[in-house]
C-alpha cells in the first residue's frame, strides 16, 4: 500500500512474474536431478516466476508439460568434446 498525495492509500499492483529458462540436459529416464527439477517446478510460486523449461528427454518433457510448464524439447549440440 502506498500513500497518495491526497491522503489515500493505494494498493500497489505485483509485479508480473519473471520468466526464467531452465535447461536440462540429462537421460531419458526420471531420476535423480529430473525428480527434483520436477519439485522445484511443481512448487514454484506462479505470480512470481514464470518456468520455461529446455531439455532432450522425453519423460522429463512430459512430466513437465503436465505440471502446466511450457515446454521446449530438443537435442542439445555437443561443443569443445
Amino acid at each position: 500500500m502506498r500513500v497518495l498525495s491526497t491522503g489515500f492509500m493505494q494498493a500497489e499492483s505485483s509485479p508480473p512474474p519473471i520468466p526464467v529458462l531452465i535447461a536440462h540436459y540429462g537421460a531419458d529416464a526420471l531420476r535423480g536431478s529430473e525428480v527434483v527439477l520436477l519439485d522445484l517446478l511443481a512448487h514454484l510460486d506462479p505470480s512470481r516466476v514464470r518456468p520455461i523449461l529446455w531439455c532432450n528427454g522425453a519423460g522429463l518433457a512430459a512430466a513437465a508439460a503436465a505440471l502446466g510448464v511450457p515446454t521446449h524439447r530438443g537435442a542439445f549440440a555437443y561443443y569443445l568434446d
